[in-house]
């Protein structure tokens, strides 16, 4: 995650709709956002998947992939291409996480700790 945060700092993302349309969410409704997204990504997008995709393929790595596929594609979508720069590194680890461990409360965890730096500009300090 440390890379996350060190690229943002070194050459800060720009400005594009998806994170406009989250700073200018009202604050409360911002800090949901952040913990319940932390909260459902990691289930529907880690947690089940990859479990129900390795039972069907019997492939681990697969279930994998196809999990990754699935969240990369709406992030995207909403923040642009860009976003693979500086969050997809993280998001490769929280996978790596997920299946060292198996601990989706540590995902979830890692999660939140990812997201919760879109408070900064939304509190106006930058």
């Amino acid at each position: 995650m440390s890379f996350s945060w060190l690229i943002s700092i070194i050459l800060p993302q720009p400005p594009n709709e998806g994170i406009t349309t989250l700073v200018d969410l009202p604050i409360p409704v911002l800090i949901l956002l952040i913990f319940t997204t932390a909260i459902t990504e990691e289930i529907l997008y880690r947690g089940y998947p990859i479990e129900r995709l390795r039972e069907l393929t019997g492939k681990k790595w697969l279930a994998v992939l196809i999990s990754f596929v699935v969240f990369i594609l709406p992030h995207i979508t909403f923040f642009g291409l860009e976003w693979l720069l500086y969050q997809g590194i993280g998001t490769v680890l929280i996978y790596i996480l997920y299946v060292w461990r198996k601990n989706l409360w540590a995902c979830m965890l890692l999660h939140f700790l990812v997201n919760a730096p879109i408070l900064i500009p939304a509190l106006g300090f930058v």
